[in-house]
């Protein structure tokens, strides 16, 4: 048994890093698609130009990607990978009337979209699915509600996303996780918030590597 937990543990440690490197191999681009989409605030409902970023980025990377989606027209999802634990990535891209980006949304939607590129070189490895879900009008008229309302989230099992504050870093060992339904046997924190359907029976690698996945957004989040 302790055999087994070592080898498991030194997998998931080799698969954390391969996602860490390619955040790194990818660090300029994402900071540039944050700038792009800031220096070109869209209001909400109207992301048509951040939209086509995010979903040009993730379609080069290999994604399969609509744009349309959910029948949102500045919604859209892309996905990789063909894992039995699907995890969705948030990624929201509308600024404020008169100030822009003051919200930060355009970080928002670099790490999401770092987020998932990270985690596509491990998924067929960790038994994901990764589901970028681009989510218009935060700001005002709820997108995600009408995405919510026509199914996005129902083969989800965990739904994560990256959001900025004031003041100085965070350690990584403060962040925690909500599970929406059963953890699938683990013994994890429940703190904060997500969504999606209750979880089904993953791999131990998948399971633990979606915490390692929030600490990914969490770093990219500190880029913009």
């Amino acid at each position: 048994m302790t055999d087994t937990i070592s080898a498991a543990t030194d997998e998931l440690t080799a698969v954390k890093d391969r996602a860490e490197a390619e955040m790194s191999r990818r660090r300029k681009q994402l900071i540039e698609l944050s700038h792009t989409i800031h220096a070109n605030p869209e209001l909400s409902w109207e992301e048509h130009a951040a939209a086509a970023l995010v979903a040009n980025t993730l379609r080069e990377a290999g994604f399969q990607v609509q744009v349309g989606a959910y029948g949102v027209p500045t919604a859209l999802e892309a996905s990789y990978g063909q894992g039995d634990l699907t995890v969705a990535v948030c990624a929201e891209y509308d600024a404020l009337p008169g100030i822009g980006h003051a919200c930060g949304h355009n970080v928002i939607a670099a790490a999401g979209v770092g987020a998932v590129l990270a985690l596509a070189p491990v998924a067929e490895q960790a038994g994901l699915r990764i589901k970028l879900l681009g989510t218009p009008a935060e700001e005002h008229g709820g997108g995600k509600i009408a995405m919510l309302t026509e199914g996005a989230w129902e083969d989800v099992d965990f739904s994560l996303m990256v959001h900025g504050m004031t003041g100085g870093d965070r350690p990584a060992a403060e962040m925690r996780l909500t599970f929406a339904g059963p953890s699938m046997g683990k013994d994890l924190p429940v703190c904060g918030a997500s969504a999606g359907r209750s979880s089904r029976s993953g791999s131990w690698l998948a399971s633990s590597f979606i915490l390692g996945t929030v600490i990914a957004e969490f770093v990219l989040g500190m880029w913009g």
